[in-house]
């Protein structure tokens, strides 16, 4: 005997999104149908009109954008009426209009005729547990991603909580189909009923009365839904009608083809049933233990209730109350069969009343089914009892195995200790305690929700209690760091680290160090590192040194547990570092020679991550044979490139040529981030070479007198031949100013394009009036930077880039034809009142450091035998390029 089983699922909504598109709407200006692909099943047309599901397309049922299958035709009606999610062109979605609009607005996943899930007409979300989009969302999701959906998510966590999409794919067994009425002989109409089953879900049933054989494909008989359909047969008079159906499963498996054999002959005694109380009984204490069948014949004869048998001529007579007799014409009889007594047992009977014409002595026969049924049914949960930390429906189902259907679902439920016991009386299915289950039970959050739930069967069995016990927090804290200090999160061996945070919900907090969750890992030791926090108030929370290990640590902050033993953490890094940092390398390298000494920059590479809010402090110095002589360098700028490279921008712009520098950082400003000081100053040395590239053409001399021994000569003469005056080559000078800016006043050189201060340093004005100022060479080097910060930082003349000429650069001014035998080898247009004493240059001898270059404007002399440390009285112009 075939067992079938009920499910009560749980009535979720399903919301589709459909695609309108009548036979008449034309895509404009090129638009494809496929760009309306995810409009479907509840969203309607681009403007949001319409809702009706259209055959041939493909449907989107939980809004996602990836079609879920396509929408069927199935009878051939012009209406949806399914929906083919596994492409073997037969509905495994049966589509259903439940309230009769004309328009689909749930589903049957299992063909039973009760909606699963709801279609929202209003969207987002497209599928519902309830309808008109009420209860949760439902999803549909494809486990191994073919493209083909496995099942439905109805609480939101991502996996399958009604896998029979999956069950119907592997679906190999064919349904069975049955009819209520065998065929035979009948003395009126027979209301038929057709029925099919199967043990995952059916589909179709069709059927034909004029005797061709029903097909799906091509479509031939009358398709109607699962899982029956009742007819009306021998309507049209006396005569034989041949009744022919068969039907198919959601996996699109059929059953085999049947026939029944309808004789309708007036003569005959027509039977009708007109009640049978129950089709189930059962033998169990306080169930349904007897049916009850009223019937009438039309004609008067003697009558017989058999058991089992094909015909009136065969069967037993059954056990009962009026199971024979004599039968008037229209007069009621009710016959009562009992479980005890018209069953050996568990099991499903066909009984036949006949009853035998007084006159005629023709038989006509009308059967009716009953089962006993005594195994109670069994109702689960899903999901089952436990805890869980996301929204949480639970769908109640029964099923029954005694042969007969599941009738209801009772359940009660309470917040913190288990409620009454749920009951039902068991032979009449009133519920004495308790809520008839219809819908999914959303379990509060926040609490322990128990509940306790029972089932019965059309029999009247009554399953035993089952309780389980649910504790639901979708709670956990969002914690959320406000400050560190020290900011850096570095430390060092002995430093503690703050973090001030604050957590969204109240709850207890602990700090744990390393771990990978708030179960494991080391407590953290300090002030405010466990205790109570309330809601947005912010906890300031000091770990000891001791807490760290060296290295990187992570920092978890966790808040809870929930009621499910959830916690809400969050994580950061705190890095230990007990050791000093070094100086890696350095530009130039140290004890460096030739040093090209342009840009007069110096860059620091550091080991690790430092401080860089720190400004170091620079101490520069120069050889002078003997000895480090200090030179400023006030304007010097510090930028740090990045954590760990330090970029010194000398004040002088270029470093002096031919020098041997050495340089210092002093250590106190040099700290890692967690706080460790370099051991020691950092102290470089290295020597320059000179700038070899040409800076000027070659300039014309200005000389316009010869000379021999004694004295001047007249030029062209070819005992003293080829001097100045006589060849006269090289560029005309050229200069421009001095120009005003402001009260800045520059001369420029138009053949080399060096911009120089028109004053010597010390004078002013465009005239530069007053004295000059006296320079020792290591002050000259840096006498020129403080222009670049004139004019709150925009610089002289605006510009920022002025100092200390080079020899090469200082010689472009020297003009000899300027005066003889007196002073001024210089435009003094150009540069007024320019002094007749030496002028200092950044340029060394590369023979003797020690020594250094001068000119002097009174006599064109370029001298290098002045030493550095007795050059106390020269004068300095100042250059910019």
């Amino acid at each position: 005997m075939r067992k079938l089983t009920k499910i009560l699922r749980i009535k979720k909504t399903f919301l589709v999104l459909a695609i309108s598109l009548s036979n008449s709407c034309v895509p404009q200006g090129g638009q494809s149908n496929i760009s309306l692909l995810l409009l479907f099943l509840g969203i309607g047309s681009p403007t949001g009109g319409g809702s009706q599901l259209t055959p041939g397309n493909p449907a989107d049922l939980d809004g996602n954008g990836k079609a879920d299958g396509i929408v069927l035709d199935a009878d051939g009606n012009g209406k949806a009426d399914g929906i083919d999610s596994d492409g073997n062109g037969s509905p495994d979605i049966l589509l259903l209009d439940t309230n009769g609009d004309g328009t689909a607005d749930a589903i049957d996943t299992n063909g039973d005729g009760i909606p699963n899930y709801y279609l929202n007409p209003n969207g987002n979300p497209n599928l519902t547990t309830g309808p008109n989009g009420t209860g949760s969302p439902v999803t549909l999701i494809d486990t191994n991603n073919d493209g083909q959906p496995d099942g439905f998510d109805t609480d939101g966590d991502g996996t399958i909580n009604d896998g029979i999409l999956s069950a119907i794919r592997n679906d190999l067994t064919p349904p069975s189909i049955t009819v209520n009425v065998p065929g035979g002989n009948f003395g009126g109409a027979q209301s038929v009923t057709i029925s099919c089953s199967d043990l995952v879900g059916t589909s179709q049933i069709i059927y034909t009365l004029n005797n061709t054989p029903p097909s799906f494909s091509p479509l031939n008989g009358t398709m109607v839904p699962p899982p029956q359909v009742t007819i009306n047969v021998g309507g049209n008079g006396d005569g034989t009608y041949v009744l022919r159906y068969l039907c198919r499963d959601l996996a699109g498996n059929t059953s085999p083809p049947a026939t029944s054999t309808y004789t309708i002959d007036t003569n005959i005694p027509n039977i009708t049933i007109g009640t049978q109380s129950t089709q189930y009984v059962s033998n169990a204490g306080g169930a349904i233990s007897s049916a009850s069948i009223q019937w009438q014949s039309n004609r008067n004869g003697s009558y017989v209730v058999l058991d089992g048998g094909t015909d009136c001529n065969n069967g037993i007579t059954a056990v009962g109350t009026n199971v024979s007799g004599t039968a008037s014409a229209g007069g009621n009889i009710t016959t009562t069969l009992t479980a005890a007594n018209a069953f050996s047992g568990q099991s499903t009977k066909t009984f036949r009343i006949c009853v035998t014409d007084s006159i005629s002595t023709l038989k006509g026969n009308s059967t009716f089914p009953l089962t006993r049924d005594d195994t109670a049914p069994t109702v689960s949960a899903s999901p089952g009892a436990g805890s869980y930390g996301t929204a949480t429906s639970v769908t109640l189902s029964c099923s029954d195995t005694g042969g007969g259907s599941c009738d209801k679902i009772v359940y009660s439920s309470n917040i913190g200790s288990a409620p009454t016991n749920p009951a039902i009386t068991g032979s009449t299915g009133v519920v004495t305690s308790g809520t008839l289950y219809s819908s999914p039970l959303s379990m509060t959050d926040a609490a322990v929700t128990y509940t306790k739930y029972i089932a019965r069967d059309s029999a009247g069995n009554v399953s035993g209690v089952v309780s389980a016990n649910y504790t639901v927090d979708t709670t956990v804290a969002t914690i959320t760091i406000n400050s560190y200090t020290p900011t850096s999160q570095f430390v060092n061996g002995s430093a503690t680290q703050t973090i001030a945070w604050q957590s969204s919900i109240t709850g207890n907090y602990q700090i744990r160090i390393g771990g990978t969750d708030c179960s494991n890992g080391t407590a953290a030791t300090g002030t405010n590192v466990s205790g109570t926090a309330t809601a947005s108030t912010p906890v300031s929370s000091t770990i000891a040194n001791a807490s760290f290990s060296s290295g990187a640590n992570i920092v978890r902050i966790c808040v809870g547990p929930n009621l499910v033993g959830n916690y809400g953490a969050t994580t950061t890094t705190i890095t230990k570092d007990g050791s000093a940092p070094t100086v890696s390398s350095s530009t130039p390298t140290d004890t460096a020679t030739g040093y090209a000494p342009r840009p007069g920059r110096i860059t620091v590479f550091f080991s690790e991550v430092m401080d860089t809010s720190l400004t170091p402090t620079l101490t520069t110095e120069n050889w002078d044979g003997t000895s480090y002589v200090s030179i400023p360098n006030t304007g010097t700028t510090f930028t740090w490139v990045n954590t760990t490279t330090l970029q010194i921008n000398l004040s002088w712009i270029y470093f002096p040529e031919n020098s041997q520098i050495r340089w210092t950082l002093a250590s106190a400003n040099l700290k890692d981030v967690a706080g460790n000081v370099i051991a020691s100053n950092v102290q470089r040395t290295f020597s320059t070479g000179m700038h070899t590239q040409a800076i000027t053409p070659l300039l014309r001399t200005g000389q316009t007198l010869c000379y021999n021994d004694p004295g001047f000569q007249a030029c062209g003469n070819s005992s003293w031949p080829k001097q100045d005056a006589d060849i006269l080559s090289g560029s005309a000078r050229s200069y421009t100013g001095p120009t005003a800016s402001g009260n800045d006043y520059t001369t420029t050189d138009n053949v080399t394009g060096l911009v120089w201060k028109s004053c010597t340093e010390g004078q002013t004005a465009n005239v530069c009036s007053g004295s000059a100022s006296n320079f020792t060479f290591y002050n000259a080097v840096n006498a020129c930077a403080y222009l670049n910060l004139a004019n709150s930082g925009s610089g002289y003349s605006g510009r920022t880039n002025w100092r200390l000429p080079t020899r090469p650069e200082l010689s472009t001014l020297l003009e000899y034809g300027e005066s003889n035998n007196a002073i001024a080898k210089i435009n003094t247009v150009r540069f007024p009142n320019t002094s007749s004493g030496e002028y200092q240059t950044s340029t060394s001898s590369a023979s003797n450091f020690q020594n250094l270059h001068t000119i002097s404007f009174g006599n064109g002399i370029v001298a290098s035998f002045y030493s550095k440390s007795s050059s106390s009285n020269f004068y300095v112009r100042c250059v910019s390029n």
